[in-house]
């Protein structure tokens, strides 16, 4: 009954946040655009043997004590296994995930990498932030008028890690409409989430879906138990959903798709960065506890028309 509660406050709060959303922007800004794709060495949003090649060129410059091989913001998105160097590992993930596209799969970093997570999200920052208050309970505290009572808190880490928020990439013609996928990783258990997703201008997004009603462990409506079916907002590019259980979540599960339309009059080569809002997102269990994640952004290429 008292996780039943706290599940039922999380719910509340979970359908409070989507009417946040809309204070909230939707485009990613400036410094999103300049995001980059991990294993994307010359930012083209593809990976290519050519990244592969680039990072053994780096490697080998290490070894030959031209540089220290170690990782900065030039060649962060080549660092796979999360150790602090570029090494051969990293090229070896890099053509693997290429050679899968080869294929037509889909691959996924968080099933190639070596290391299951990296600490210190963006949600979490390092300053404080507004948050709902709770009691002693667990439960949020609500003022005289009903409303979910906020105060300041200072930056602590999530208790759970291991999680992957990997958004896909797409392509499609001038004028055409794509989907990107949302998968989850490394998380074994889920009661509920909150996620916003941004993407860059002028791309639009045209709507989103979610087959989470569809898990055979969700609950439905019917069931006498807390449960906030998946809301979505496309003005905002968010998604809120919360229940009073936990269900199982398979690595490469497909929390949400977010259909863009690419406009008429882009270019071929064009790239649209889409990429998780850490300040908004965050998951968690049927004991409230939430994930401390990796988010690895996606992107929508503009290709020549069939």
């Amino acid at each position: 009954m008292k996780r039943t509660m706290k599940l039922m406050s999380a719910v509340c709060a979970a359908a409070a946040a989507l009417t946040v959303c809309a204070a909230m922007p939707l485009t990613a800004s400036a410094e999103a655009n300049t995001l980059k794709l991990t294993g994307d060495f010359n930012n083209d949003k593809v990976i290519g043997a050519e990244d592969a090649q680039s990072t053994l060129v780096l490697y080998a410059e290490a070894v030959a004590g031209i540089s220290d091989g170690a990782v900065d913001e030039a060649t962060e998105q080549l660092d796979i296994d999360m150790d602090g160097k570029v090494s051969a590992a990293d090229a070896e993930y890099i053509l693997h995930y290429y050679c899968q596209t080869l294929v037509g799969d889909k691959p996924l970093w968080a099933e190639i990498r070596s290391l299951s997570y990296a600490d210190g999200t963006a949600f979490y920052g390092n300053e404080a932030r507004e948050v709902y208050l709770k009691d002693e309970n667990g439960d949020y505290v609500l003022d005289e008028n009903g409303q979910f009572v906020k105060v300041w808190q200072e930056a602590q880490e999530a208790k759970l890690k291991g999680m992957y928020i990997e958004i896909g990439c797409a392509s499609g013609a001038a004028g055409e409409t794509v989907t990107v996928p949302v998968y989850l990783c490394g998380l074994p258990k889920l009661a509920g989430f909150q996620l916003l997703i941004q993407h860059d201008l002028p791309l639009e997004l045209v709507e989103i879906k979610s087959n989470l009603e569809q898990h055979p462990q969700w609950t439905d409506f019917e069931d006498n138990e807390a449960i906030l079916n998946p809301n979505f907002s496309e003005n905002e590019g968010c998604v809120v959903a919360a229940q009073a259980h936990d269900i199982t979540v398979q690595d490469g599960y497909v929390v949400a798709e977010y259909e863009y339309q690419i406009p008429e009059d882009a270019k071929t080569g064009d790239v649209y960065t889409i990429s998780v809002a850490p300040y908004y997102t965050k998951f968690i269990t049927s004991d409230c506890d939430d994930y401390q994640y990796t988010a690895l952004s996606g992107a929508v290429r503009v290709a020549d028309a069939k």
